[in-house]
């Protein structure tokens, strides 16, 4: 962990991989190796505030916004683990058909979305005993997933070279665009943007635009079966 303004190293792990994340407060930073140890740290001053030891190692980690949860990601078996943020207890194991592979929170915390490696998204209510909503988003593995601020979208990135903008809590397909490997897809706090890493060494930013008015065009069939492309005026 680093202090921008001095550019100071203030807490340090290792040797070995360690998966970190900050709570949304700032104040804590969860730190897990592959051993399977995670750690809760005090930024300011570097206590240990608890550490638990898990079954495999860890792939990643995501605080809840509200911070009384977190998600921890097993490596061995790709199971989600959920857990308290302030004693590490495990609350509920979540178990999916296919390994585990993306974590997103929705706004209110309410919920908990995981991609798995088979294209499907499951959408887990975290105070609820009941079973997920399921549903088929890609193609192949899913490797990014992302609420809006609003909580109105679901953004889904996947190794099918695609990007699918959902609707929540209709989870209606609205926007899919093709030929993009994008992963971390992350909105801007207005949610007007949505920004991602790209394949290889490049960042990239779509804007998110909405609207009250849909209007449907009829093309009549013809030959060769309906529209292959369209195109919009310079003036709209």
């Amino acid at each position: 962990v680093w202090e921008l303004a001095t550019r100071t190293n203030v807490l340090s792990w290792g040797p070995g991989r360690v998966t970190g994340e900050f709570t949304p407060d700032s104040q804590r930073v969860l730190a897990a190796d592959d051993s399977g140890l995670i750690r809760c740290l005090s930024v300011g001053d570097g206590r240990e505030l608890w550490r638990r030891q898990v079954r495999g190692g860890l792939w990643g980690l995501d605080v809840q916004p509200q911070q009384e949860y977190f998600a921890a990601l097993n490596s061995e078996n790709r199971d989600v683990e959920l857990r308290h943020l302030d004693t590490g207890e495990l609350v509920r194991t979540l178990t999916h058909p296919s390994p585990a592979g993306e974590l997103a929170w929705s706004p209110d915390g309410g919920r908990l979305a995981v991609g798995v490696e088979n294209g499907w998204i499951h959408v887990w209510e975290v105070d609820s005993e009941t079973e997920p909503e399921s549903w088929k988003g890609h193609d192949d593995t899913i490797v990014g997933l992302g609420f809006a601020p609003t909580g109105a979208w679901l953004a889904s990135s996947s190794w099918d070279g695609s990007i699918r903008l959902w609707t929540w809590p209709g989870r209606a397909l609205a926007v899919v665009a093709h030929g993009y490997n994008l992963h971390e897809p992350q909105f801007s706090s207005a949610g007007g943007w949505l920004t991602s890493v790209m394949h290889g060494p490049v960042l990239g930013r779509f804007e998110v635009a909405t609207s009250g008015v849909l209007r449907r065009l009829h093309v009549p069939l013809g030959e060769r079966r309906g529209a292959w492309s369209l195109e919009v005026s310079p003036d709209g």
